[in-house]
């Protein structure tokens, strides 16, 4: 029972502090008008702010509906909205920021170069162990995807088996002169 009242932006926010220029702003987001014409651009907003909220471990798909309040029929149109707008990957069922995505490719193929490096004889890393390196607290469906995207890509990126590799590292002995 509501008494006077009330209208509840996020069921599980972020524990940070509340008191701060960054809360207000992000409260001002997720603010919206429920008899407003645009309540789908507020559900977008607010599962944006959510996501990237969430960081490396991501929003599911099923977290719209309890968290944003979003009409489970209508979940997967939102989620492909902002899938289309570049504001978030889908990785499976998780939602991840394009920021923070982007960040992982660039730091897969970064890690991978200074492996090849350090180690020119490797066959590359091992995949948990990069996985472990970059994005030990991230949803795994969301570093699969990244492996998956960069293996996919024209000339390919990386090679992808039990160990991670650049497409472009050769295992080669040289001769001591």
């Amino acid at each position: 029972m509501t008494i006077g009242g009330g209208l509840i932006l996020d069921p599980r926010p972020p524990r940070t502090a509340i008191r701060t220029a960054a809360a207000l702003a992000r409260c001002h987001t997720l603010d919206f008008d429920p008899a407003s014409e645009d309540r789908g651009g507020a559900e977008r907003r607010a599962v944006a702010v959510m996501v990237d909220d969430a960081g490396t471990a991501g929003l599911t798909v099923a977290a719209m509906v309890s968290r944003a309040g979003i009409d489970p029929a209508r979940v997967d149109a939102q989620a492909q909205i902002l899938v289309a707008a570049k504001q978030v990957v889908r990785a499976g069922d998780v939602l991840v920021s394009d920021a923070v995505y982007t960040r992982l490719k660039e730091g897969i193929v970064s890690t991978l170069t200074g492996h090849h490096k350090k180690q020119p004889l490797s066959a590359g890393m091992p995949r948990e162990e990069l996985r472990e390196h970059l994005f030990g607290r991230g949803h795994a469906a969301v570093f699969d995807r990244a492996l998956t995207d960069l293996a996919a890509t024209r000339p390919p990126a990386i090679f992808v088996k039990d160990r991670v590799a650049l497409a472009t590292h050769r295992v080669e002995l040289t001769s001591e002169e």
